[in-house]
């Protein structure tokens, strides 16, 4: 019986997962579309270092080769932070992150890193030599919901890697969201 009940039940949750996903990316849409129209606020070279900030770090910079700079754009329509774009450069590696908001918190992360060849510093450096990987993370009233990996590999049940992620994306958006410059 209850098994039965879960296959009835799951069509259910598929559906309401896939209007969660629309809306999400309907705000995805609308956010970029009037970016122009939202409030800018440039913030270079913050510190979200693990060595620097043990206590208070972003889980992304511990994850770029030589990390060398982060730097952080805000956008906000009125007084709510819509969207917040970071870029981290390292010696080996790029990272560009892409946090989208609405009144109820996060809603969608972007994360493209580019792995390079060489070190940026070497004669040898050629930028067109590189790897590119993206991971996408839809959110739900701060529940991980769907996550789209550098593979195209797309994972919605609740697993301890799922959880892991969710819990280092929402640190990470909250950690921006409420970043003061120093």
């Amino acid at each position: 019986m209850r098994l039965l009940f879960i296959l009835l039940l799951a069509p259910t949750l598929s559906f309401g997962q896939n209007e969660r996903i629309n809306y999400i990316r309907q705000q995805f849409q609308e956010i970029n579309s009037n970016i122009e129209s939202y409030r800018k606020v440039d913030t270079p070279d913050i510190n979200v270092y693990r060595d620097i900030s043990p206590d208070n770090y972003s889980y992304e910079s511990t994850e770029i080769y030589r990390l060398a700079v982060v730097n952080m754009v805000r956008y906000y329509r009125g007084d709510v932070l819509v969207k917040a774009e970071l870029t981290f450069d390292g010696d080996r590696q790029n990272l560009r992150s892409e946090y989208y908001f609405d009144e109820n918190g996060l809603l969608f992360a972007f994360q493209q890193r580019t792995d390079f060849d060489e070190p940026k510093w070497s004669d040898t450096f050629n930028e067109h030599e590189k790897d590119v990987l993206e991971n996408r993370y839809y959110f739900d009233s701060n529940k991980l919901i769907r996550w789209i990996d550098e593979t195209g590999t797309t994972t919605e049940l609740r697993t301890e890697k799922l959880e892991e992620l969710e819990r280092k994306v929402l640190s990470d958006a909250e950690l921006y969201r409420k970043y003061k410059a120093t």
